[in-house]
């Protein structure tokens, strides 16, 4: 009885797609997007990304903070912000925030 509850369970998260970055439109087998947050001018010489993930929306685990990527980068002033999403079968999610910028 368990085996079948667990069966019936993970069926039911592979339908729901239970793994979502939460912006921009989802598919249900593949996502992939990438959206425009901020540009003030053409972009910086310096590229950074910062990600978050999302197993079956049951754990989860980064940070894509601004703060993340000026911690592990020169980066002072950003030039452009972008979100990168992706989503797998509803199984894996990513989330990524990509800057450019100058020291």
């Amino acid at each position: 009885m368990k085996k079948v509850k667990f069966i019936s369970f993970f069926s039911l998260s592979l339908l729901l797609g239970c793994a979502s970055s939460g912006y921009g439109p989802n598919g249900f087998f593949f996502t992939y997007t990438k959206l425009g947050l901020y540009s003030d001018a053409p972009k910086g010489n310096i590229f950074a990304k910062a990600c978050t993930h999302s197993i079956l929306g049951l754990v989860a685990w980064g940070d894509a903070s601004l703060s993340e990527i000026r911690s592990n980068t020169e980066i002072k002033v950003f030039h452009t912000l972008d979100l990168e999403s992706r989503s797998i079968f509803g199984i894996y999610a990513s989330l990524c925030l990509e800057a450019t910028g100058s020291p």
